[in-house]
Parts: structure tokens; sequence; C-alpha cells
């Protein structure tokens, strides 16, 4: 992403209008439930609901749809992310897009992520990240 789509699209206040809807209890924790609506209308940017980790304030999940339909082509499409903490880091566990295609049908993208490994802070290796790497790099 471009500097400036990455600062539309930041989940903040200055770009998503959020609205508690609830606190819910799961096996995983805590959460507290959000709708997230869009300041802008953008590709970007989507509409939908969070669940934000009571303690870590964390966002764990976000079920949506793109704020701003990305092609005609496609006519809609249901954003499906979950996250989960490895020691004391939220990652990325689970993505799925459910896209409908005007010609065509359905698309299903979904991506596992697993076997995070974690180095132990103290080595070389955990030295801080340099500004030229990309943002969301786990050593």
């Amino acid at each position: 992403m471009q500097n400036g789509n990455r600062e539309q699209t930041t989940m903040s206040p200055e770009n998503y209008t959020f609205k508690f809807v609830a606190i819910e209890q799961g096996p995983e924790g805590k959460f507290y439930v959000l709708q997230v609506d869009p300041k802008i209308k953008n590709k970007f940017v989507y509409r939908g609901t969070i669940w934000v980790d009571t303690d870590d304030f964390a966002v764990a999940r976000i079920e949506g749809k793109p704020a701003k339909n990305p092609s005609w082509w496609i006519s809609s499409t249901a954003i499906h992310h979950r996250y989960t903490k490895i020691d004391r880091f939220w990652l990325p566990a689970h993505n799925e897009s459910v896209t409908h295609v005007r010609v065509g049908g359905e698309a299903v993208l979904t991506i596992e992520y697993t076997d995070y490994k974690i180095k132990p802070t103290g080595t070389a290796e955990s030295a801080p990240l340099s500004s030229s790497e990309p943002l969301g790099v786990v050593r």
C-alpha cells in the first residue's frame, strides 16, 4: 500500500466511526464487539464488525465487506479475518474472502497462518526493526 492509502485505511477514529455493540465471552477470551463504518468510501476500507480483546485492545476478528465495490465484475465480497495471540503478539490466523462474481459464480480465497516462531528477546535476531523493513515483519 502506498503511504497515502495506508493513512486513509488505518483503523483509527480519523478513518472510521466505531459503535459499541456488546461484550462477548468466548473460549479465546473476552471481547468488545464494535460496529465499524468508514468515513470515506474506498475499496481499501470496510464496514462491518470487529472483536477487540478486552485485555490487550487488539483486534482479534473482523467480519465485513469493502466500503466500495472494487470492480464492476464483483457483485459482493465478504471478508473474514481472525487473529491469534502468540506470546504477546497478535498475529493473523485465518483470512477468508468470499467474492460473488457477476459472470463466473463464486471465488473463495482462504489463507491459514500456522507455525509462527517468536524468537526470544535479548538476541541479535531480536534487534528493533529498521525503518526500511515493511510493517508486519515478525522476527
